[in-house]
């Protein structure tokens, strides 16, 4: 254990987070566009998961700041439409994938009947989360208020 003050430890502990959040940013923006989707589908994944029945809240705030760090470093709002779409995709199968099982409980509908209908119903909700990130790249800022006009645009969408 060091004897450095209190306020040294935090201090440093708190530049040691910003540069690693920093490097992360960067390496996010230079991404390719494949990846970038990729990223974001796994962010729609690891939203699901804060829900129910796993309740695992805190990769909510994990993922906004991904969807934050996508959406400040996306080029065009049409790509960030399709970042838009590849979250909610991703979101919407995994967060959905309890409607499958009422269609294997039907006597007379095939199992991957089940598959198919959360996967079109996912890709069609998921068109609410393109128009969302759309309009929060539209309406975008540099300031910090860029995360309220994300918002705003998602609860809107």
């Amino acid at each position: 254990m060091t004897n450095l003050p209190i306020d040294s430890r935090v201090d440093a502990s708190v530049g040691a987070v910003r540069r690693v959040c920093e490097n992360a940013r960067a390496r996010l923006a230079a991404a390719s566009f494949l990846t970038r989707i990729s990223i974001a589908f796994g962010l729609g994944c690891l939203t699901s998961l804060a829900f129910a029945p796993v309740f695992y809240w805190p990769l909510f705030f994990v993922a906004v700041v991904g969807l934050v760090w996508l959406i400040d470093t996306s080029t065009s709002p049409s790509r960030c439409a399709a970042l838009g779409w590849s979250f909610g995709f991703g979101y919407f199968i995994f967060g959905l994938y309890w409607l499958s099982i009422s269609f294997q409980s039907q006597a007379e509908m095939p199992v991957w009947l089940g598959y198919v209908a959360v996967a079109v119903l996912g890709a069609v909700l998921a068109l609410y989360q393109a128009l969302a990130f759309w309009a929060s790249h539209r309406f975008w800022s540099d300031s910090h208020a860029r995360v309220l006009t994300s918002a705003a645009c998602w609860g809107i969408a």
